[in-house]
């Protein structure tokens, strides 16, 4: 394995929300690779490695799952340039992976990098809009009259909340087995949505110094538009408040602009707000 990442105590560019809203994201992922045990590890190819400022997750054990096999980060430290890219591809030809993603940022730097992208054979793939809170109370967290009932996850639940996680998002029993290993970490908090004996929701947070991250967040499809998510991100905000975190972030799918993502939707009435919308760059090579 390469290196485990080294993160600064301060995210890239501090004070500035994109740096923050990327850095979030990184040291969660980051966090899930790290929370694994060795053998998982191991058997599944997994890491997170510094790469020009960057973070490289990789995971040539599930190469088929691009949320493992990307790159987080990339010109928000240092600039993204030809041998930046070139230490990205090393990382991924090393460990045997055919297709990775980078997560630009439209503050990536310097300015051009996209074009440099698309000349070395990355293709535009997706859209998701990054977004940042104040870790304050949640107004009318149960608008929706859901019903559901909001708390921390045991770890005698985490087969059954990763088991709702990966039906949702549509992940076997590998990223099950990465999801489970993060129970009992101390910067993660897991939550749990039930309805009568039934499981309505899950969702996780990641909290570093005073910053938050939310994520693998999910309502059963037989309970939608029933207000779980809000009554989630409202139990969220009250943890991550009683940790210490000021700031919560998260990424949601941005879709179009006359349909946004149904999570964007319900996000910008949580009175979050997108810092800027983020474009994923998508490399098939043959090794």
């Amino acid at each position: 394995m390469t290196e485990r990442i080294r993160f600064a105590p301060e995210p890239w560019r501090p004070g500035e929300p994109a740096g923050l809203v990327e850095w979030s994201e990184a040291r969660a992922y980051a966090g899930l690779i790290e929370a694994a045990p060795e053998e998982l590890r191991k058997r599944l190819r997994l890491d997170a490695a510094g790469v020009a400022g960057a973070c490289a997750l990789t995971a040539a054990g599930i190469a088929e799952t691009l949320v493992l096999n990307r790159v987080i980060g990339l010109g928000m430290q240092e600039p993204a340039d030809a041998d930046a890219l070139d230490a990205v591809a090393a990382i991924y030809a090393k460990a045997g992976v055919t297709a990775h993603a980078i997560e630009l940022s439209p503050a990536a730097w310097p300015a051009g990098v996209a074009n440099l992208l698309v000349a070395r054979g990355y293709m535009p793939f997706k859209k998701t809009t990054m977004m940042i809170r104040a870790c304050t109370p949640l107004a009318d967290p149960g608008a929706g009259g859901g019903g559901g009932v909001v708390r921390r996850a045991g770890i005698d639940e985490a087969d059954a909340w990763a088991a709702l996680a990966c039906s949702v998002f549509g992940f076997d029993e590998n990223m099950h087995a990465i999801l489970r290993a993060t129970f009992g970490g101390d910067s993660w908090q897991h939550w749990l949505a039930t309805i009568d004996a039934d499981i309505a929701g899950v969702a996780a947070t990641h909290l570093v110094d005073e910053t938050a991250w939310i994520g693998w967040v999910c309502t059963a499809p037989r309970f939608r538009g029933r207000g779980i998510q809000r009554q989630i991100t409202a139990a969220q905000l009250a943890g991550a408040r009683d940790a210490g975190a000021r700031w919560v972030t998260l990424e949601a799918a941005t879709g179009s602009p006359t349909r946004p993502g149904a999570s964007l939707r319900n996000y910008r009435r949580m009175e979050f707000q997108a810092v800027h919308e983020r474009l994923t760059y998508l490399h098939r090579s043959a090794l």
